[in-house]
């Protein structure tokens, strides 16, 4: 993975040593082939950091949105399909970011995500995450103020990207920015996924005790240009992404905040009548039984369903399902 992100200075020394934390652990993540650094006008960047062989240092140029220097969406969208060959793994992050060395899935993004089951379609993913915290012990926990529909910290696409309107504001550090960014790749045609239960980044910001505070941090560089207001989606960290997986099928998609965890269990019936994706086997069920052979009888809570080992048909062809 390729990560794109923007280092600044902060006056507060401890919270620059949160942003430099986060930076060393992406630098030093297995996963991580490289760090474009579109830098802040200005910020000085510690030595140990220019020097390591992941580290691209880039001058922030193109369309820049109401806050000068500041990163947003159409500059880091440009500078992906300039400087990234095709098919290439890129994440916007916030500088307070970082991806969690102990989820394993990472390592097989590309496969498990952006290639599965597109059998050579043009079908477009993104993901757009949900964040877990830093507490003040240290410990990495799912705070359920930011595990919600409206927050995410990092945004991950496969280059060459599509063209994206109406995006030119600030990548984190902009109310609204979340939910806007998510509704423009939707209007783009892409299938937008929240899967923060299976990608874990972690959001460290201790000193200010934004875990605590539960709340945005307003600062002289906040965009205030308020984008969701112009369209918004958004994206509960609980829906079956699974199901939308398999299927290619995101009608079913919902609006959700709900906070807490929670269910969408009424998602799971399929637009042909009798058709359940059971999440334990990761298999495709039926309550008709087919007429054809390879159907096995399963129960299940007491229910007999069926399955067949190689799909029901081309268009619900699950028996890959990892």
């Amino acid at each position: 993975m390729n990560i794109i992100v923007q280092y600044y200075n902060d006056p507060n020394s401890e919270r620059q040593k949160e942003y430099d934390e986060c930076m060393r652990i992406n630098l030093n993540h297995t996963f991580v082939k490289s760090i474009h650094n579109i830098f802040e006008p200005g910020a000085k960047i510690p030595e140990e950091f220019l020097k390591h062989p992941k580290h691209v240092k880039v001058n922030i140029s193109g369309n820049l949105g109401q806050i000068p220097g500041r990163l947003t969406f159409a500059c880091a969208f440009e500078y992906a399909n300039k400087n990234f060959e095709k098919d290439e793994i890129v994440a916007i992050l916030n500088l307070d970011i970082f991806l969690s060395s102990k989820c394993s899935e990472w390592n097989t993004i590309k496969e498990d995500f952006f290639d599965y089951n597109t059998n050579n379609a043009s079908i477009y993913r993104v993901l757009c995450l949900n964040r877990y915290e830093t507490n003040s012990s240290r410990d990495i926990i799912k705070d359920l103020w930011s595990f919600k529909g409206e927050c995410q910290d990092a945004w991950i696409f496969k280059t060459p990207l599509k063209s994206i309107n109406d995006c030119n504001f600030a990548v984190g550090g902009c109310p609204g920015c979340d939910n806007a960014i998510a509704h423009r790749f939707t209007q783009a045609g892409y299938h937008v996924y929240n899967w923060s239960l299976k990608y874990h980044i972690v959001h460290l910001d201790i000193c200010r005790g934004h875990v605590q505070a539960r709340h945005m941090i307003y600062t002289e560089k906040t965009d205030n240009s308020r984008p969701n207001e112009r369209g918004g989606l958004i994206l509960c960290p609980y829906l079956p992404y699974e199901h939308f997986l398999a299927t290619n099928d995101l009608s079913k998609f919902e609006h959700c905040n709900v906070e807490g965890e929670h269910s969408h269990d009424n998602l799971l019936e399929m637009e042909v009548k009798g058709y359940f994706y059971y999440k334990p086997k990761n298999i495709m069920v039926s309550t008709y039984k087919l007429e054809e052979y390879n159907v096995i009888e399963m129960f299940i809570d007491g229910k007999k369903y069926y399955y067949r080992q190689h799909g029901f048909d081309n268009k619900y062809k699950l028996n890959n399902i990892k």
